[in-house]
């Protein structure tokens, strides 16, 4: 691992919380507006505009929200937080490698050329 590489996110939980929670697609919408689906997050709090804001499914059937459902969809919505900044700041720091590669193997093709370009030059002591 390359020396500024953050951790490894757990890609298997984010996988599994993932898979668990209820079907996609989720939107964020008024808590007014979004009650024709099936609320999975209604907020607590509102806006600086006074406008209180939700997570609704989009068309998901309400048996999703049986049993489990609900508590995997609030794993899904808390483990959020701490798993999109891990991704992000894993993929970015993945991506700032795959540059250097690339600026590397650049710099080694540029080498190369001279080198070759050097060996077809005639020796000053051949006839």
């Amino acid at each position: 691992m390359h020396p500024s590489t953050p951790p490894r996110p757990d890609l298997d939980g984010i996988e599994a919380r993932a898979k668990a929670a209820s079907s996609a697609p989720w939107k964020a919408c008024k808590a007014e507006d979004c009650f024709d689906n099936w609320p999975v997050c209604p907020s607590m709090g509102c806006d600086d505009e006074g406008q209180q804001w939700a997570v609704s499914t989009d068309g998901v059937r309400a048996s999703e929200f049986q049993g489990e459902g609900a508590k995997a969809d609030a794993d899904f919505i808390a483990a959020a937080r701490q798993d999109v900044p891990a991704l992000v700041a894993y993929a970015r720091s993945l991506e700032a490698q795959v540059e250097a590669e690339r600026e590397r193997n650049i710099f080694l093709g540029a080498e190369l050329e001279t080198l070759r370009a050097e060996t077809r030059k005639p020796h000053p002591e051949a006839p």
